[in-house]
């Protein structure tokens, strides 16, 4: 919905809100508490819409940033030193590792190898993606395999449990 045709719509109820007020307050109250009632009432409707027009908006005719993707370089530039990222390049190379220095035309990734890191100047024209790695650790099937074999081993105790209750027959 637009924010100026919402802005009509606040308006027409704040509109149709007073009247509604005065005809209440008119036929109920004295005509100086009915004078105020009908101020409040329109002063907090008013206040509202102001409120409503105040938030920031990209105009009409402009070009807004939300249909562009950002670029690796500003992608880049967000991430924190010692990020760990995942750069697919446009040769079909992958490399995981701690993000580095930035230069203007290219940035480091720091990829271990053992025990010791090698470091790789990556040029910014070269790279295809770069995604933060925030997992670790094991793949999807492992944990669900671990999951099964944790379930399993808990039925298992339980109806060892069981059977050691139940009284032998004969």
């Amino acid at each position: 919905m637009d924010l100026v045709r919402f802005a009509g719509y606040c308006l027409e109820s704040a509109l149709n809100t007073l009247v509604v007020h005065r005809i209440l307050i008119y036929t109920r109250c004295g005509r100086s508490s009915q004078r105020d009632l009908m101020i409040r009432c329109f002063l907090s409707q008013l206040l509202g819409v102001l409120l409503v027009l105040s938030v920031p908006t990209a105009l009409p005719g402009k070009a807004t940033d939300q249909g562009k993707p950002p670029t690796i370089r500003e992608q880049l530039v967000l991430m924190q030193p010692g990020t760990i990222v995942e750069v697919k390049t446009k040769s079909k190379e992958k490399f995981i590792g701690r993000l580095g220095a930035l230069t203007a035309d290219s940035f480091e990734v720091q990829i271990p190898k053992g025990k010791s890191i090698e470091k790789q100047t990556v040029g910014f024209d070269e790279v295809k993606s770069v995604k933060i790695r925030e997992h670790f650790g094991m793949s999807r099937g492992a944990k669900t395999s671990l999951w099964i074999l944790a379930g399993a081993g808990i039925l298992y105790f339980v109806l060892w449990l069981v059977i050691r209750q139940v009284p032998p027959m004969g």
